[in-house]
């Protein structure tokens, strides 16, 4: 096993590992502790809501709000093993352009401890990025 080391304070250590053994929960935990770590001035969530597109339903895995409320991010993540064609591309693709359910709201607004209203503002008028991450 590879060992790599930053020198930035503090000094951590990751070791290398394979990748295919990584469990989805798993690794969807260690995306939340460096997404606060890279993005201090962001709220970062678990966020479930339905989405509709093509006559499928999808379902992200968290939430990047700025707390400032400029902008937020829905965020994929993803092990190694799902397919980019069939399972990663139409997933983007339907956070981009999909139908998010009429709980949407409520989901930020209790995450994000905002009135219901605030969190529908966030929802109708500040683009959403879509970021996917992977092992």
């Amino acid at each position: 096993m590879n060992t790599i080391v930053t020198d930035s304070p503090p000094v951590t250590a990751f070791e290398l590992t394979d990748p295919s053994g990584v469990k989805e929960p798993e690794f969807e935990e260690v995306v939340v502790r460096v997404l606060n770590h890279l993005q201090p001035e962001c709220m970062i969530f678990p966020f479930h809501p339905k989405v509709h597109h093509d006559d499928a339903v999808w379902m992200p895995d968290l939430a990047v709000v700025d707390k400032g409320f400029a902008y937020w991010f829905v965020v994929e993540v993803e092990i190694t093993t799902h397919h980019l064609e069939k399972h990663v591309i139409p997933q983007v693709t339907a956070f981009c352009e999909g139908r998010y359910e009429e709980n949407t709201a409520a989901i930020l607004s209790a995450a994000l401890n905002v009135k219901k209203e605030r969190a529908e503002t966030l929802l109708a008028t500040i683009p959403r990025g879509v970021i996917v991450v992977s092992n």
